[in-house]
């Protein structure tokens, strides 16, 4: 391609395939990327799939592959399109431009197919190998100015430093410079081309990238620096079309939205429409990300260290090291990221490496923190920056600094990153009931799991059973004796790949409370987790031919705390397993499992009550005859309701795996999405459950999405509040990342009344010094002053572009 005007060649008989180009104007692709407004809290369980990609395999059309589409239109027509907003590097982005491909490097291989066969292609740098298996770049030729080498790395380091966001990739794609052409995989040519491509060109099977001496380039990156006035007048800006080219030898196809991969960048100052770029764009990055990713499960410890923790992290280490062990000896593909905390946050790093988090934990001390509560809710928050998609172990013997809004804010993070929380709590002090002298107070019997705090704060025992429900996690209330117990089935619970069901409920004494749960033919390991909260309850299991499960059977593996029994079967039968819950008290009843049917919920976990709203989930495998019903916590049948993969119902591409509708709730409360359905390949029954609460409620909160913006712009964000309830007073929380937001405008309460709208603008100010790709986000968190569990947010971003527009001299 060309890094400025370029159309693609049709002949198919070329002895080489390259882009050549003519300069497109702009008004002829005049449209921009489509805002996504993150309207309320989006709750996307983590993506969890037990598959690796490994070199030279295509992504399986499974719920974690990423489909793209060529020309855009997805309607499965076409290969290798990143349309969905599950892109590994843009799941809750603002960015639903497609990029294409044609090919893309498998180790030191270029695999490509410019004919339109390199259909969901994908292609892995092994780490394992070092830089022996990384592609190298030689400059051939001679006569090469050197600032034109220069920014040639510049573009080869700005493409390979993706691979440090570390958001689903092991090691992404990267570049070294070979010390000669027999050395090297792509050559590069400095070379008289009269303008006939444009600047340069890529072709796709010499591996070659060519760029024009014969046009007058402007070598700084910056555009406006380097001579008086910036860029002149017939000057083409060399780092752009260097980024462009790159990018198409990365494997990245035209794209033609106004980013780096249109084909109009780096074009001279007096071009109308020209722009120049100092990195690559979200859009590209994604579709990087998504090429060269391994996708795989990540487990986020989080560890409250202080001097009265010595003895739980003591447990923690020969735990840690156990299991450890036991995933490499499972040999799954894991991520692992360490962050303690007392009265401040310490984000340990991440690693992939086994003995590395083996060290990591082993090094942990507890001291400190001589009062109480600690910061978790920063913890947290940092964790959703930090390890999206992940499971977080969170393990603390202390409350948190905040309030209710706080909590909601955290929460909303939480969900908006994919990150499930799984409390292990030892006992709990806030700052309206600190222990004297840090004093440790051990925890009772759980809070009651009705939905409702124990006292008018809200702050207490049971925020920690609200941060486990609302995001997916689980709630261990235990003893210190119970740690290793509590810990090792967490770690199991983290790492399996689907969600079968989720029951909450309350048992009486001499009424059993009983369940059942079809488990399909191909299901690798199912898991029976019954965790009590209060009195005494115990779970008997029967497998489809009526036989009692016992825990010492062959095949199973029992685990239990004073108020958590966990059943580990490998090779169930397929069938209706039962399971039955007696004695009394409040519960949570889990199944588990490991299978290739994954299903995913993946639109809003706060429903405006009386609304038409979008609901959308994955479901991956062999399946059939699918039903899909909205239930209470307790399994209670609430609504059937039609989801379907057709291409049309906002689904994305028909069969891609993805389902989606509308549905109007009529009645508030808690629901769980669930599906019934037929493997299709034994015609045996499965059913699955997101196991995070979707809440019903008379609030709405939305923000307008993403605006993107050049250094020194003025704009306005705007966030819509809806009360669809009672007259109600309301609480206001509000935030901004780069601190360009002025949010002295925001309101701390409202009142609404019923129906009634309040529009908020937050102006925004971009610094004439914003990073290129910096990202500002505004959030805001409603909170009813009558009723904490009602609440919501959303958010606002604002994005400085990638390019930097130069004036006309």
């Amino acid at each position: 391609m060309t890094g400025h005007g370029c159309k693609r060649t049709n002949e198919r008989l070329m002895p080489t395939l390259i882009y050549e180009g003519d300069s497109i104007p702009m008004s002829s692709i005049d449209r921009f990327l489509p805002a996504v407004a993150l309207a309320t809290l989006v709750a996307l369980l983590p993506t969890r799939s037990a598959d690796a990609f490994p070199s030279r395999t295509e992504h399986p059309d499974d719920a974690a592959s990423i489909h793209w589409e060529k020309d855009g239109t997805q309607d499965g027509s076409s290969a290798h399109n990143h349309n969905h907003n599950r892109s590994f590097g843009s799941w809750n982005s603002w960015s639903r431009e497609p990029y294409t491909s044609s090919g893309c490097w498998d180790n030191r291989t270029f695999r490509y197919d410019r004919m339109g066969t390199f259909d969901e292609g994908h292609c892995f740098i092994d780490e394992a190998g070092g830089s022996d298996n990384l592609p190298k770049f030689f400059f051939s030729g001679s006569g090469w100015p050197a600032e034109a080498q220069d920014r040639i790395r510049d573009a080869f380091a700005a493409w390979g430093a993706i691979d440090s966001d570390d958001d689903q990739l092991l090691t992404g794609i990267a570049f070294e410079e070979a010390a000669s052409a027999a050395a090297a995989d792509i050559e590069i040519f400095w070379e008289n081309q009269n303008g006939a491509h444009g600047g340069g060109f890529w072709a796709w099977n010499t591996q070659e990238l060519h760029f024009d001496n014969s046009l007058s380039w402007y070598f700084q990156a910056d555009p406006m620096e380097g001579q008086p006035g910036g860029i002149q007048n017939g000057e083409w800006h060399f780092l752009s079309v260097a980024l462009h080219e790159v990018g198409h030898s990365i494997g990245l196809e035209h794209q033609e939205d106004l980013d780096l991969m249109d084909p109009t960048v780096g074009q001279p100052p007096e071009v109308a429409g020209h722009r120049y770029f100092v990195a690559p764009d979200i859009d590209s990055i994604t579709g990087v990300r998504d090429l060269y990713s391994q996708p795989h499960r990540r487990v986020a410890f989080v560890i409250d260290d202080t001097g009265s923790m010595s003895e739980e992290i003591g447990l923690v280490k020969t735990t840690v090291r156990e299991k450890v062990d036991e995933f490499v000896a499972e040999d799954l593909l894991l991520r692992y990221h360490l962050l303690t905390y007392k009265d401040a946050v310490d984000y340990r790093g991440s690693t992939t490496d086994s003995e590395t988090i083996k060290s990591w934990v082993d090094a942990l001390a507890a001291n400190g923190g001589d009062d109480c509560p600690e910061e978790m809710l920063g913890a947290l928050d940092r964790i959703a920056v930090e390890s999206p998609h992940s499971d977080a172990w969170v393990m603390t013997d202390a409350g948190f600094h905040g309030d209710l809004g706080d909590l909601a804010t955290t929460i909303f993070h939480l969900l908006s990153a994919r990150v499930r929380v799984h409390p292990i709590v030892y006992s709990t002090c806030f700052a309206s009931g600190a222990p004297a002298d840090g004093q440790r107070v051990d925890l009772g019997p759980g809070p009651g799991l009705d939905g409702r705090p124990e006292t008018g704060a809200g702050i207490g025992p049971e925020s920690f059973v609200q941060l486990a429900e609302e995001s997916g996690g689980h709630y261990f209330p235990i003893t210190t004796a119970e740690t290793p117990a509590a810990a090792s089935i967490l770690l199991n619970e983290m790492v399996t790949t689907a969600d079968f069901s989720r029951r909450r409920d309350t048992a009486v004494v001499g009424v059993p409370e009983i369940h059942t749960i079809a488990v399909e033919s191909g299901t690798e390991e199912v898991n029976f987790l019954l965790n009590g909260f209060s009195g005494s309850l115990s779970l008997a299991i029967e497998d489809p031919t009526g036989l009692p499960v016992g825990s010492g059977d062959p095949g199973v593996t029992y685990t239990s705390t004073g108020g958590v029994e966990y059943y580990q079967i490998a090779d169930p039968l397929p069938g209706l397993w039962r399971l039955e819950v007696t004695g009394s008290g409040d519960f949570s009843l889990s199944v588990s499992g490991d299978s290739p049917i994954v299903f995913e919920y993946l639109g809003d976990t706060s429903l405006p009550l009386g609304e038409e709203v979008s609901l959308s989930a994955s479901l991956s495998g062999a399946v059939e005859d699918l039903v899909f019903r909205l239930v209470r916590p307790d399994g209670a049948p609430v609504d059937t309701i039609t989801l379907l993969d057709d291409g049309r119902s906002g689904d994305g591409s028909a069969g891609d795996g993805i389902y989606a509708g509308t549905y109007t709730p009529e009645i508030p409360g808690r629901l769980l999405l669930r599906v019934e359905g037929i493997e299709a390949l034994d015609r045996t029954g499965f059913e699955r459950e997101a196991p995070e609460v979707i809440r019903v409620q008379p609030l709405a909160v939305e923000g307008d999405g993403n605006e993107r913006v050049n250094r020194g712009d003025e704009v306005v964000r705007r966030f819509r509040i809806e009360n669809l309830g009672d007259a109600d007073s309301f609480r206001l929380s509000v935030s901004s990342t780069q601190e360009w937001a002025d949010l002295g405008g925001v309101p701390g309460s409202i009142t609404l009344g019923t129906g009634e709208v309040l529009e908020l603008e937050i102006p925004v100010t971009v610094p004439a010094d914003a990073e290129p790709a910096s990202v500002e986000e505004i959030v805001l968190v409603v909170l009813s002053e009558s009723d904490p569990f009602i609440s919501d947010a959303a958010s606002a971003f604002t994005t400085m572009r990638t390019l930097l527009n130069a004036a006309i001299p």
